[in-house]
């Protein structure tokens, strides 16, 4: 269907112009669809967002802990495969991403203590291991048995008095 002039006779067969006749309602209803589109995205937006709030909030709770673990656990994985072969640089970076993903994961900080550890880097080892360490305990009971955080305190008592290979770049605080 064309469009009706404002000048030309009203569809509506009043006589009138369209201008004088049905126009007006018709641009109000153009206006009232508008205001319903408007109101129906909005509303889809809302729902998308208070779906993320809850999931955030999930995470954060507990709820769909296995997910956050598996997810946490595979970059853990991933880090330890990649100093496996030699590839510090990558894992590294998998590392930094875990720290960045889940920063209240301890596990991240560890990742990157096993590569300065690979690296030679035994200074900045320690500190990250002692960091991780304290990660655990900040976490509370139920989270990290005691012989992890002791481990992390005997890697970072070990690499202490051990040489590095190279100089010591300062780990990006937590």
């Amino acid at each position: 269907m064309s469009k009706v002039g404002r000048n030309e006779p009203c569809p509506c067969g009043s006589g009138r112009k369209y201008k004088k006749c049905c126009e007006p309602c018709d641009q109000e209803l153009s206006r009232e669809q508008s205001r319903r589109a408007e109101a129906e995205s909005l509303a889809a937006i809302t729902r998308a967002l208070a779906e993320e709030i809850e999931l955030a909030s999930a995470l954060h709770t507990g709820e769909h802990q296995d997910e956050r673990d598996d997810a946490v656990y595979e970059l853990s994985d991933r880090v330890d495969a990649l100093v496996k072969a030699g590839r510090f640089d990558e894992a590294e970076a998998t590392a930094r991403k875990l720290e960045a993903d889940y920063p209240d994961e301890p596990v991240g900080t560890e990742c990157l203590a096993s590569v300065y550890e690979a690296r030679g880097l035994n200074q900045a080892a320690a500190e990250l291991y002692r960091r991780a360490a304290a990660g655990m305990k900040a976490r509370g009971e139920g989270n990290f048995c005691e012989c992890c955080h002791d481990r992390m305190l005997e890697l970072a008592q070990r690499l202490d008095t051990a040489p590095s290979a190279h100089p010591l770049p300062r780990p990006e605080p937590a």
